[in-house]
């Protein structure tokens, strides 16, 4: 099934009213661009953030409208990216280090997860190797590494 934003914000209310929602008391702002491609994995990131406590806006924008409007190399895209505050987070980078990045504060641009990693937010199920989360302006640099899971 694809998720227009329409179906999105209709099931973020859903959820909402049911009391099922969210972890925060004074949700953050998240704005995320995805790719567009018909792929469900975006819209489930993003119900996955607002679960999380983010107050998510989807649009959709080109891997090349990303990668020019927000300076990330095509070697880092995946197909979405999330802006927070300052911070930009490409790709289906776990909650936990977002959080991680809005509590310490670092001097980066953001971080990225090249690809679609199964495993992820979005991407379930398990992933084999460990993951790096590498930070955007420097690529070798690396944020976390996420352990693997099987």
């Amino acid at each position: 099934m694809k998720m227009n934003r329409t179906a999105f914000v209709g099931s973020v209310a859903a959820l909402s009213l049911s009391g099922m929602l969210p972890a925060r008391a004074d949700p953050i702002d998240m704005t995320a661009f995805h790719c567009g491609s018909g792929d469900d994995c975006c819209s489930h990131w993003c119900t996955k953030a607002h679960l999380h406590g983010f107050r998510v806006a989807l649009y959709t924008a080109t891997d090349e409208a990303r990668s020019a409007r927000f300076q990330i190399p095509k070697s880092l895209l995946s197909c979405h990216t999330a802006v927070v505050g300052d911070y930009l987070f490409e790709g289906h980078v776990p909650f936990y280090v977002v959080d991680r990045i809005l509590a310490e504060r670092p001097s980066i641009r953001g971080v990225a997860i090249p690809g679609t990693p199964l495993g992820l937010p979005g991407m379930e199920g398990r992933w084999p190797e460990p993951i790096d989360v590498v930070v955007l302006d420097d690529p070798k640099k690396v944020y976390v590494t996420l352990p693997p899971t099987a």
